[in-house]
């Protein structure tokens, strides 16, 4: 009797001894996995993380590009003194544009175009032949702007010109 008492707490015994082995190794199982899928989740998340960065690069670059090429159109449009130039100058410098119309609400296209091309650093040369007027016309026409403007002589026009758009954009 009392060796089938101990052969049945041997077998609870050893049968306690099984389960609790089991989930141990079950629990131990359980947490590889969710290590070994914690890692996998973050390996894709840095593989996402590289591809997003190279995509922003491209764009960035794509970007830059096209911002170059509509510079160069821009270009091509004041030596063409094209209608268009002042629309293209406005998409790529708004707050130049701004800035003028915060000096003179009542700024004329024809006086936006004159300034836009001193904001690009045209020359007077150049801007009257692009414009298809005289030297003398465009220097008269910068110093009626100086006046209105309140632009000491002793200042170069096209800095000046440039410099308004600073203050703007320092206020982002």
């Amino acid at each position: 009797m009392l060796d089938a008492k101990d052969k049945a707490e041997n077998r609870n015994s050893s049968r306690y001894r099984n389960v609790i082995i089991s989930i141990l190794i079950f629990v131990l199982l359980l947490s590889v996995y969710f290590l070994w899928r914690a890692r996998k989740n973050r390996d894709v998340l840095k593989e996402r993380e590289v591809i997003l960065n190279e995509k922003e690069k491209i764009n960035k670059a794509l970007s830059e590009a096209i911002q170059e090429n509509k510079f160069n159109d821009l270009l091509t449009l004041a030596r063409s003194n094209s209608p268009e130039f002042l629309i293209l100058f406005t998409e790529l410098y708004p707050e130049f544009i701004h800035a003028l119309k915060n000096l003179d609400p009542k700024i004329r296209n024809t006086e936006l175009e004159f300034c836009a091309m001193a904001f690009l650093n045209f020359s007077s040369k150049n801007i009257a032949e692009y414009t298809y007027v005289t030297t003398r016309a465009v220097q008269i026409r910068k110093n009626r702007f100086r006046k209105k403007f309140g632009i000491s002589s002793d200042v170069d026009f096209n800095l000046w010109m440039r410099e308004q758009v600073e203050p703007i954009e320092l206020n982002r």
